[in-house]
């Protein structure tokens, strides 16, 4: 019986300093959707109305999947490639949060785009791309790093 040679994953550096900005931006996620919360019942804003309603719901879906794709993009990284063979299950989950990460990017930079925000100046341009491009990276390296692992196979114990 030959030994498979065990696929090693340490998280880089590249992809730890590009989650890291975004992580600590992404803080305030959570504070976002209490505050879209309280206005929903806030007297002074109108109180509460189904379009206001609406807008607080589709609100809290963006928020969910900003945290969705921050949290699979760190668990990734982090991941080994054999924990995520020997978990098939949780792999479908993280390359569902990516996803989700890497298409509030792609609306990111459309809506900036569409306001004339990007390419306004180059700090603007820098910091677009960072918020933005940096994560998508990650996401899209790491889908592709758990689209081409394969299933343990049944028996066999990690690393062989």
């Amino acid at each position: 019986m030959h030994a498979e040679p065990a696929l090693r994953h340490a998280p880089r550096l590249r992809d730890l300093m590009l989650l890291l900005p975004v992580s600590v931006l992404g803080v305030g996620v959570p504070l976002g959707m209490i505050d879209v919360v309280n206005r929903v019942n806030d007297p002074m804003y109108g109180g509460a109305s189904a379009r206001r309603i609406g807008q607080a719901v589709g609100e809290l879906g963006w928020g969910l999947a900003a945290l969705a794709g921050i949290l699979a993009g760190w668990i990734a990284v982090c991941s080994s490639d054999a924990g995520l063979r020997a978990h098939p299950g949780r792999a479908v989950l993280l390359a569902l949060g990516l996803v989700a990460g890497l298409a509030l990017a792609v609306d990111l930079i459309a809506g900036w785009q569409a306001r004339g925000i990007l390419g306004s100046s180059g700090f603007d341009l820098v910091f677009g791309a960072l918020l933005t491009l940096a994560p998508g990276w990650v996401a899209v390296t790491q889908l592709w790093r758990i689209a081409r692992l394969r299933p343990a196979r049944q028996g066999a114990r990690h690393g062989q």
